[in-house]
């Protein structure tokens, strides 16, 4: 069979014999070879590779750090053609999963009497995750471009607005988090500016002998937003790079207890753009990525290296906002993990707002992170460079070397601390690859490529490391020529989807963790993108179907599943739906927030966008999308006996909206994008409008368009 995007994979290859001026036989989305789910290996304790990652080290001074990025851009100028080509590859593959996603939705109450309600949908009990929407249940809070929507949504009362917080023109909000009264918004700035001007003529960091540490230096600024941070130089640049992205990520805690009359109690400002965040109880944590361009700083500001490679904060809560510089002596790096990018990693206490934040910097970049109540894991793809000169190129391309850093750091209130070091063979899809369970860390990789054909093709495993993240167990070599698509751990199993022409639907068993085992799979067509647990023996699938057309693997419509694992040796897929034709899709497919998912009350609802192919479509023209038919909330119950059970679709599009829409449907800011539930009521928003429907029979009962706001 051929990959779905054969096609892309022709412009590809061309693209890199252009780029490295050597042949290649094929690209990553050339995938025209069946996969099989073979028998893996399962070397037990004795896996390979397994080899303990070195420990943080600090860098001490200026010269350390510019040993280091030396070091790196000699390694860069070796073997950086082959990261581009990788890159490439990665950029191509549309059909990944980037995403981050979580156990179920759970009714809530709070003092006061405000009726149940549902919260955002989880990987991790008790630890909350940002997103664009949240509530108490008695009001609403919603990122709505440049301001803060909040929205009275007591059952008991009409729904109406009842404040209204307005943000900068330069801060994009991202990520919301409620805390009793209080509300955290989270965001990047976007200031049009040259990379790392942070302290560039007019912004000279000078002792100050009440800065939080000792090794730290401060300068008085105003309680301007995050682009003081960013201090225009008024110079023309001959290469301005990165100029485009978010340069600061911006917290701010406002007190909501008088939603008519928000006051902000606490802004922090990190270099960097946001790449994640969590929150245990009251402790908030944030992890930033920082790139600099090494090479440019020296050669056009050479004499200005150390303080422009010096990471730097402002903390509302610190001498008024003083611009805190971190000295080299406070950042840590990981050796033989040295890239010019600093990730910064950022603990606050909620309950202890006059506090300074705990703020930690090391010599690094991460990629995704996973955190426990107890622990956050940072993850970091790395391509380890061979032994042996990389030329000639082989015969069917670049070995693949990639291996996954694994940094573990102990939480603890708000304070963070570096706790192990370890890594594994391969590439890990998002958070879900990762997870803890009784003092060990389970991750799901894949190595190699899906359009290899030769050893280097790709091949999947499951590895299970100590509390000092050393290698304890490992299956590998899981469905070789396939990659991972999703993966759940829950407690003692793991399921893992794997995918190119049909989708391996795994049962893993991780009760020894010395010994992990599959205990068996199933071979069905499409595929999953996330797995959400209903109860202990069934799992859903959300995805996309797949068909084979004469040969080719031709993608349907949007694939809602129910895997029974009650023999795990035999799962079967109970039920099935599949929802419009090729084209349909939903954020959930890459945003696990976009689910609402209650077991108690038969509820499972996601966004949607639906495409159909009209009556006549031409049977031999299977490429052929659907039209645009529908673009709201879907709402379904599902009964173990009989399957899925459509009860409701809610659209904000008006009769007008689907009449002019065509073909296609491009207007987002009325795309339903979250569904909540407040008591007896069911609630969805979008940009344009939230509006609220009974339960019982989802008649409308009133709405509050946000554009009024």
């Amino acid at each position: 069979m051929k990959h779905l995007r054969t096609h892309m994979g022709l412009a590809l290859a061309l693209a890199l014999v252009l780029l490295l001026l050597v042949p290649l036989n094929m690209s990553r989305a050339m995938e025209n070879q069946q996969g099989n789910p073979d028998t893996p290996n399962n070397p037990g304790n004795t896996p390979t590779g397994g080899e303990e990652t070195p420990g943080i080290e600090t860098l001490g001074d200026f010269v350390t750090l510019k040993k280091l990025l030396d070091e790196f851009n000699k390694s860069m100028q070796v073997y950086g053609k082959r990261e581009m080509m990788v890159n490439m590859e990665e950029s191509m593959d549309t059909g990944a999963a980037p995403a981050e996603a979580p156990a179920a939705s759970q009714d809530a109450s709070r003092s006061g009497g405000a009726a149940d309600f549902s919260t955002t949908n989880i990987q991790v009990a008790g630890v909350d995750e940002g997103d664009l929407v949240k509530t108490d249940g008695e009001y609403l809070y919603r990122i709505n471009q440049d301001h803060i929507a909040i929205l009275r949504v007591d059952p008991d009362h009409p729904m109406e607005t009842a404040g209204r917080i307005p943000l900068d023109e330069h801060f994009q909000p991202q990520e919301l988090y409620l805390d009793n009264n209080k509300l955290v918004v989270i965001g990047s700035s976007w200031v049009i500016r040259p990379q790392n001007p942070i302290l560039y003529d007019s912004v000279t960091p000078q002792e100050s002998g009440s800065s939080s540490s000792s090794s730290r230096t401060s300068v008085e600024v105003d309680t301007a937003p995050a682009e003081e941070l960013l201090p225009d130089t008024g110079r023309s640049m001959i290469y301005p790079p990165d100029w485009w992205m978010p340069q600061t990520t911006t917290l701010k805690v406002y007190d909501v207890s008088q939603p008519a009359k928000v006051s902000l109690l606490r802004e922090i400002v990190v270099e960097g753009s946001l790449l994640s965040s969590r929150k245990v109880d009251e402790a908030l944590y944030l992890v930033t990525n920082r790139h600099f361009d090494y090479y440019w700083i020296m050669q056009e500001r050479p004499g200005q290296a150390e303080d422009l490679l010096k990471p730097v904060y402002r903390d509302s809560a610190l001498e008024k906002g003083a611009l805190q510089t971190v000295s080299f002596d406070e950042i840590g790096y990981f050796p033989g993990a040295v890239e010019p990018n600093y990730i910064t990693l950022m603990g606050l206490s909620l309950d202890r707002l006059t506090e300074p934040a705990e703020v930690e910097v090391f010599l690094g970049r991460g990629q995704n992170i996973y955190a426990s109540r107890e622990n956050l894991y940072v993850a970091m793809e790395k391509w380890e460079a061979p032994a042996e000169n990389i030329w000639p190129m082989p015969r069917m391309g670049w070995e693949d070397n990639t291996r996954t850093d694994v940094y573990r750091f102990a939480l603890n209130q708000g304070r963070i601390s570096h706790a192990a070091t370890g890594h594994v063979p391969g590439r890990i899809l998002n958070q879900f690859s990762m997870d803890e369970h009784q003092g060990h860390f389970r991750i799901a990789t894949t190595t190699g490529n899906t359009w290899r054909t030769d050893e280097g093709t790709s091949k999947n495993h499951l590895y299970v490391l100590d509390v000092n993240l050393n290698r304890k167990g490992a299956i590998e070599d899981i469905a070789p020529t396939e990659r991972i698509y999703s993966v759940r751990f829950m407690g003692e199993r793991a399921y893992m989807v794997t995918f190119r022409e049909i989708d391996p639907f795994y049962v893993i068993d991780l009760k020894d963790p010395a010994k992990p085992e599959i205990l068996g799979y199933l071979k069905i067509p499409g595929y999953s993108d996330y797995l959400h647990p209903y109860d202990a023996n069934h799992i859903i699938g959300f995805g996309k179907e797949v068909y084979d057309v004469k040969g080719n693997a031709i993608p349907g419509g949007f694939k809602m599943a129910v895997f029974d694992v009650s023999d795990v040796t035999r799962p079967v897929e109970k039920f099935k739906l599949e929802i419009g034709d090729t084209g349909s899709d939903s954020p959930l497919l890459y945003d696990h927030k976009a689910l609402l998912f209650s077991k108690e009350r038969n509820l499972i609802a996601f966004p949607i966008t639906v495409m159909e192919k009209p009556a006549g479509t031409d049977p031999n023209n299977p490429w052929q999308w659907g039209q645009f038919t529908f673009q709201g909330a879907h709402v379904y119950g599902l009964d173990l006996n009989k399957g899925f059970t459509l009860k409701a679709a809610i659209t904000h599009l008006s009769r007008e909206d689907y009449q002019k829409a065509g073909q296609f449907w491009y207007d987002d800011e009325k795309n339903v994008d979250r569904i909540l539930y407040v008591g007896d009521t069911l609630l969805t928003t979008s940009n344009h409008q939230v509006q609220r429907h009974r339960q019982n029979d989802f008649s409308l009962v009133d709405q509050v368009m946000m554009r009024e706001q």
